[in-house]
């Protein structure tokens, strides 16, 4: 399998996350085969792939919600494969309701596992301010910039306290600008609430400006073109200050990596 540095993923310690030998099949057709990969503990990695080859329906399996048909996810150790629930997801659209306050909207989640709705609403409330969305709690959806809503979407996704996170293109719909003060804000908030996320995107450029590992899927070699991890990309770069060093020479180098990885198996 072809890596620029594999070192970074070398450890003493059971990784965070870990995916092994991971196939799922749609109508007997193969969709991705044999994943493998790792994510260390605080780490931020990114799945790289054109649209059609399989991310989202990986993120399903990794997040419990479709059993592979081979394969195991380990979270610290353990095996969760098709435990939902264990690995808070947070899905392309943010999904809030539009008759539903913001407040009951964050809440939702502990709802959904039994909390009583004062006591869901209370303990939302107390977390607004951290993700700059204080004041905003009676506000309904649609008063709400894009970046707020995915504010309020992550803040739903974090209300279960694992601390593990996949997020799928949570960007895609906002537009450049927004797009880039929304990476900054999400890079600083996985280091502060001590975060391990993977984040799926079909936009290199995004991928280096977050990542720690850029994680390449994309078609095999093999009779059946399921999608399996091509190579692996390290970014060696501190993730504040991420935006400057998208401007360097170090930067293209990997971006032109990921590229590379891209057309050499499509």
């Amino acid at each position: 399998m072809p890596s620029v540095d594999e070192s970074r993923t070398a450890t003493p310690h059971p990784p965070k996350l870990e995916v092994r030998g991971l196939s799922l099949s749609w109508d007997g057709r193969p969709i991705v085969a044999d994943v493998g990969f790792t994510v260390r503990s605080g780490q931020l990695a990114c799945l790289v792939g054109r649209s059609g080859t399989g991310k989202t329906t990986l993120f399903h399996a990794i997040a419990g919600l479709t059993q592979p048909d081979s394969g195991q996810v380990l979270l610290d150790g353990r095996d969760v494969t098709g435990q939902p629930g264990r690995i808070s997801y947070m899905l392309q659209k943010d999904l809030l309701l539009p008759e539903q306050r913001v407040v009951d909207n964050v809440a939702v989640a502990l709802r959904q596992a039994g909390v009583p709705k004062r006591e869901a609403r209370d303990r939302a409330r107390q977390r607004f301010a951290e993700f700059g969305l204080a004041g905003t709690e009676r506000l309904y959806p649609s008063q709400l910039s894009g970046g707020m809503r995915q504010r309020a979407a992550l803040l739903r996704t974090c209300m279960m306290d694992n601390d593990v996170v996949l997020l799928d293109e949570p960007f895609s719909a906002l537009d450049a600008l927004t797009r880039a003060d929304m990476r900054q804000w999400l890079s600083a908030q996985m280091g502060r609430l001590g975060l391990t996320g993977l984040l799926v995107t079909h936009d290199v450029d995004e991928a280096v400006a977050l990542a720690d590992e850029v994680l390449v899927l994309a078609p095999s070699q093999s009779a059946s073109g399921a999608a399996t991890i091509v190579g692996r990309v390290a970014v060696d770069a501190p993730r504040d200050g991420r935006e400057a060093f998208m401007l360097t020479e170090n930067a293209l180098r990997i971006k032109r990596a990921v590229l590379r990885l891209l057309g050499e198996y499509w």
